[in-house]
């Protein structure tokens, strides 16, 4: 005959001593023994999740403690597998995201360097347009005075530096030539026909500019200057070009008047041959549309025995 365990409540046979479950006592314990028999009962009791298994037609089977253990263990390896597979699941999911991001980012900075090379190509080609429009454009005025203005500045320096030069050379040659002077007259006497000739030359020079007339100008100076207005070598091409700059466009008429022959000089050269220097105040006066000018001049002159001006300088007092 089959009972209830008083502990726990299983199925066992009144015979078993204990309870295959629980472990406890059942023979000798009639109080507690409730009698049922198979014929009668049908068992679909479930116990702490024990379930009843007909295995044998007409013969019930029983689980035990071992069969609990088996089926929790394979309910264990079961939820692994599963834990073990959404792992997996999520880390291909991962993988897979990065990957994609990797892919995106590299198509976005091929894409961006795309764009930057086509608008610096553009840029450069506006910017040449550009230039070819400005190269083609006609200056304005404002530029045309600007670019004279930087040009014109640096060529004032030139020739105020070029002028400070000039005084200074002029001064070394003057101090020099009156040693030498003073050498000369001791061993040539200065006389009164050689001032008058030295004025005289002189004199036809400054009246052939008064008159406008180069071929005379031509014929007063030798072929090659040794200085003429700070010019080595100077040709009788530069003198003539001297007078046409003293006819400006407002000058109606000019004349060169001599006020003093302040100092005649002889001078021997290299070869033997005998100069005059010259030095005289002198004041030109010019007759413009506005009126008259009177700048006074120092004309300095070196005249060779032929009575021809070799060498010359007029300076500005």
């Amino acid at each position: 005959m089959l009972i209830k365990c008083p502990e726990c409540g299983h199925v066992v046979s009144d015979k078993a001593p204990v309870c295959p479950n629980c472990g406890i006592t059942i023979s000798g314990d009639d109080d507690n023994i409730i009698k049922e028999t198979v014929e009668s009962t049908k068992w679909h009791s479930s116990i702490h999740d024990n379930t009843y298994k007909d295995e044998v037609i007409g013969t019930p089977v029983y689980e035990t403690s071992a069969d609990k253990r088996k089926q929790y263990d394979n309910n264990d390896e079961e939820n692994d597998s599963n834990e073990d597979n959404s792992s997996r699941g999520l880390t291909t999911i991962l993988v897979s995201l990065v990957i994609a991001g990797v892919i995106c980012a590299a198509g976005l900075y091929f894409y961006k360097d795309m764009m930057d090379r086509k608008n610096a190509e553009k840029a450069h080609k506006t910017e040449q347009k550009s230039n070819t429009r400005q190269d083609n454009t006609p200056k304005t005025n404002v530029t045309i005075v600007r670019d004279t203005i930087k040009v014109g500045l640096p060529q004032k320096e030139e020739e105020q530096d070029e002028e400070e030069t000039k005084e200074e050379t002029i001064e070394t040659e003057t101090a020099l030539e009156s040693k030498k002077a003073q050498e000369s007259n001791e061993k040539h006497p200065l006389t009164q026909a050689d001032k008058d000739s030295a004025t005289k030359s002189l004199r036809r020079f400054l009246i052939a500019i008064n008159s406008k007339d180069k071929a005379a100008l031509s014929s007063y100076v030798t072929s090659r200057l040794t200085n003429f207005n700070g010019k080595s070598g100077a040709t009788r091409i530069d003198v003539q070009q001297y007078m046409v700059d003293l006819y400006q466009a407002d000058v109606k008429n000019l004349n060169w008047h001599i006020n003093d022959v302040s100092e005649v000089t002889l001078h021997e050269t290299a070869d033997g041959k005998i100069s005059h220097k010259i030095k005289s105040d002198c004041t030109l006066d010019i007759e413009r549309e506005g009126g008259h000018y009177k700048p006074r001049y120092t004309i300095s002159a070196t005249i060779d025995s032929d009575g021809k001006i070799s060498a010359m300088n007029i300076s500005k007092k």
